[in-house]
């Protein structure tokens, strides 16, 4: 009997093994696997990375997928109050040296437990990716300006409005030009893990 496996394809981006791009996500991915009824997938930080990646794409006017937006935000918090995430989001703020975010970061360890994770990520994030451990000055004005606006970030945010003009698909087909595609199955078929142990929604989109 021909399994009833519904699937969609989804672009992912596959680097050679012998560039930097690989040596990077193996370092920040691999470490984090888990092994889910013999079906390994990527850690709960993968899924936060990812969908705040999406949403930011969204609200920079760079994606055509604005109808998706309130699935995306709720799947993203749906893994930011998981009990398994708190190690992980203990780990990133363990990676933020004490001295460069003296006012950005117990602010955000006073926010609801969502808020406080996925913002732990990000000024991780910015405090590798601005080496703000190594730029005093950049870094005192990355906190006072993140500080002093934290409070007023919901009347700060410019939410994007749904265009007139209707979307185009972004499912691959024969002969797009997605950098490369697999096949991600969402139903029958494949391991379905309970809500407690998951890190990510079962579906992509």
């Amino acid at each position: 009997m021909k399994e009833n496996c519904k699937a969609e394809l989804i672009d992912i981006g596959i680097p050679r093994r012998d560039t930097v791009e690989a040596f990077e996500q193996w370092e920040h991915f691999v470490p984090d696997l888990m092994v889910v009824e013999g079906m390994p997938i990527p850690g709960h930080l993968y899924y936060v990375a990812e969908y705040v990646m999406m949403i930011r794409d969204i609200f920079a006017g760079g994606t055509i997928s604005l109808v998706k937006t309130p699935k995306r935000v709720m799947r993203l918090r749906e893994v930011l109050v998981l009990p398994g995430l708190a190690q992980y989001i203990a780990r990133e703020r363990a990676h933020i040296p004490p001295p460069v975010l003296p006012a950005s970061v117990p602010l955000v360890d006073g926010l609801p437990v969502a808020e406080k994770s996925v913002l732990t990520v990000l000024l991780k994030q910015f405090a590798e990716a601005l080496d703000l451990d190594v730029d005093p000055g950049l870094a005192l004005c990355f906190d006072t300006l993140f500080s002093a606006n934290l409070g007023a970030r919901k009347a700060k945010a410019k939410y994007p409005r749904r265009s007139s003009t209707p979307s185009r698909s972004r499912r691959a087909t024969p002969g797009s030009t997605s950098r490369s595609a697999t096949a991600s199955a969402t139903r029958s078929g494949w391991p379905r893990p309970s809500a407690s142990t998951w890190p990510g929604p079962a579906r992509s989109s």
